[in-house]
């Protein structure tokens, strides 16, 4: 995957495009799944210089670990009824936590995305 981070103040954007190991669905986004960042170093550049030391973040089944599951729109690595109150409220608008095809709003394609993962988790 190609990827492209923007840093703001304290905080940096990492964004995912197709055409490398790792797929990406239609909207741009981590096929579902988790995934180790690697942060090296050598390749950091900051106000205050370089960074220390490289960076990694937990992988598979460890907190703090990054992972993607379309329709986890809480964060907790599975899907179930309180994610689908949440697509249930963002049904008709333009919330991009659900919207799995960045078509602009979420619609029946993006509920069949949900439907087929509801119940499902990450590991």
């Amino acid at each position: 995957m190609n990827i492209n981070a923007v840093q703001s103040g304290n905080n940096v954007t990492i964004t995912f495009a197709g055409g490398g190991a790792v797929g990406v669905d239609p909207g741009n986004s981590l096929i579902d799944g988790t995934y180790q960042l690697k942060v090296v170093a050598s390749k950091v550049q900051g106000a205050g210089g370089a960074m220390a030391a490289d960076f990694t973040t937990p992988g598979t089944g460890q907190a703090n670990r990054i992972f993607r599951l379309f329709g986890d729109g809480n964060g907790t690595g599975t899907v179930d009824a309180i994610d689908f109150g949440l697509f249930r409220q963002a049904f008709g608008t333009n919330n991009s936590t659900f919207d799995f095809d960045q078509g602009g709003a979420v619609d029946a394609l993006d509920f069949g995305q949900f439907r087929g993962r509801f119940g499902t988790n990450v590991p």
